[in-house]
């Protein structure tokens, strides 16, 4: 065990490597526990006192899902009085590198659940990741919520590691984010029999928006904070950002209904969005090679490096109605068309 666990980083448990055979032990809760309901509405009250809480919505946004009101609407949706139900015992969850906060509500969905669990966060440094592992730590101070605290282990190591295989060897679920490729490579790792995965495969949205009616909407802003958000606080690499963007309509709606889109788009980024060069640099080179392979895809005029949009026209039939309409994409907010 130590050795397969020697270059591993815990995050919480006062940086000690977990015994596994203790946590294994563990003795599951029933989903929707009073205890880690309470626990994680304290969570909450925690994030709400960090002062850079505002600087991360996507923290802000975890937090409002951890209050009590959120999780007992949850429970009064897929709580079954009728059964008795235990969690499964220990889950191993293995975080997408991409989404910082990714970690969090599938730890959330653990805990909820009634298990143990041990959480592979993402090796990147991430300030979001600091943010919440820093109130859970605090939280771990206090006795009233020692049951819970011990259901929690986050780790970070590097793909070289022997975790992986370790932890899938002694876990009883495995959740495996991050696509395709991800679940390919952490397959190699064996289960217990009567263990079992969860996987999230790639997934990937667009977004269509009917021209004329758009046109039509007297807040545009409240639409774009929307596509912000769906887009934006995981730098497009969420399964919910839209990798294509549908115009329906009039050629002349589309023109006017995308022009007044960026724009109001373009006001939110000027605010809340600081793109890294590379970041820049890798998503015009992505679309650029969507670009040479596709045709009719031309770049829009922009004003700076925030987003590239590009635009191309199709013709489509929708229940025996010619609609002609647009595909914008962009290159730092769309790579692919």
């Amino acid at each position: 065990m130590k050795d397969d666990l020697k270059d591993i980083e815990i995050i919480n448990q006062s940086g000690t490597i977990p015994d596994i055979e203790k946590i294994m032990g563990t003795l599951p809760l029933s989903p929707f526990n009073k205890d880690t309901i309470n626990y994680l509405h304290i969570l909450s009250k925690e994030l709400n006192k960090h002062p850079m809480l505002k600087n991360y919505p996507d923290v802000a946004a975890f937090s409002f899902f951890c209050r009590k009101a959120n999780i007992l609407s949850y429970e009064a949706k897929f709580n079954d009085k009728d059964k008795i139900r235990l969690g499964r015992g220990v889950i191993f969850h293995i975080a997408p590198s991409n989404v910082p906060v990714n970690f969090a509500f599938s730890l959330v969905a653990g805990l909820l659940s009634g298990n143990t669990n041990i959480v592979k966060v993402p090796s990147k440094s991430f300030t979001q990741i600091d943010i919440i592992s820093s109130a859970i730590n605090e939280i771990a101070k206090d006795p009233k919520f020692s049951d819970i605290s011990k259901r929690i282990v986050l780790v970070k190591y590097d793909r070289n590691s022997n975790a992986t295989k370790y932890f899938s060897s002694n876990c009883d679920v495995r959740i495996i984010w991050g696509g395709d490729q991800t679940i390919k490579e952490v397959r190699n790792n064996k289960l217990q029999a009567r263990s079992f995965d969860l996987t999230f495969a790639d997934r990937f949205s667009m977004c269509v928006i009917n021209a004329r009616n758009y046109n039509k909407e007297s807040n545009l802003n409240k639409i774009a904070r929307g596509f912000f958000n769906d887009t934006y606080l995981f730098d497009q690499n969420a399964c919910t950002s839209p990798h294509l963007i549908i115009w329906i309509g009039s050629e002349r709606d589309a023109k006017n209904a995308k022009k007044k889109f960026w724009e109001s788009l373009y006001e939110i980024l000027k605010r809340r969005y600081r793109v890294q060069s590379i970041s820049a640099m890798n998503k015009l080179t992505a679309f650029c090679n969507q670009a040479m392979q596709t045709n009719d895809l031309c770049l829009e005029e922009n004003k700076d490096n925030l987003y590239h949009a590009g635009d191309q026209k199709l013709e489509a039939f929708t229940d025996g109605i010619n609609v002609t309409g647009n595909i914008s994409a962009s290159g730092d907010i769309t790579a692919s068309v």
